[in-house]
């Protein structure tokens, strides 16, 4: 886990710290713009890769072992929202 932590804080800080090293050193906010908008692309079409259905598959049988156990597609109320699980 803590590679991932590491991996997962360092892309975090990336498009903020490339964005402000293009904006002081051209001075230009476009080019930060775009950079921003590319990780953001990047990010959107990482996520759209992912199985959903299958993630559910793989977590259905620890449901149980959780604090809000239950079955898959069991609503839980946590603060007073409604979250289907």
């Amino acid at each position: 886990m803590g590679f991932m932590n590491f991996c997962s804080n360092l892309l975090a800080w990336a498009p903020n710290l490339l964005f402000v090293m293009l904006n002081e050193s051209t001075g230009q906010l476009n080019y930060g713009l775009y950079i921003l908008s590319a990780f953001h692309l990047i990010g959107a079409a990482l996520a759209s890769r992912i199985d959903v259905e299958k993630a559910r598959a793989d977590v259905a049988p620890s449901l149980t072992k959780r604090q809000h156990g239950g079955e898959a597609g069991v609503a839980v109320a946590i603060g007073g929202t409604e979250i289907a699980v």
